[in-house]
């Protein structure tokens, strides 16, 4: 069982004017996206925001890994 949380260091997220805006500091410099909300559903954020992974490190399952992956 995981507990928990994820977090995304040098990023301010935050909603303007019925967008989704994002800021976050990668290899020396500012990355902004906006997206509108009407735009972000369920499928879109399925496709779009996070795949996981797990990795079991024993056979009895008991210890896992997993890995997140941000697109």
């Amino acid at each position: 069982m995981f507990y928990g949380g994820l977090n995304v260091a040098g990023c301010n997220v935050a909603v303007v004017q019925e967008a989704l805006n994002s800021e976050c500091y990668r290899h020396g410099q500012w990355v902004r996206q906006s997206q509108p909300l009407r735009r972000i559903t369920r499928d879109y954020l399925a496709e779009q925001s996070v795949q996981t992974q797990l990795i079991w490190l024993d056979k009895r399952q008991q210890r896992g890994m997993i890995i997140v992956s941000y697109q």
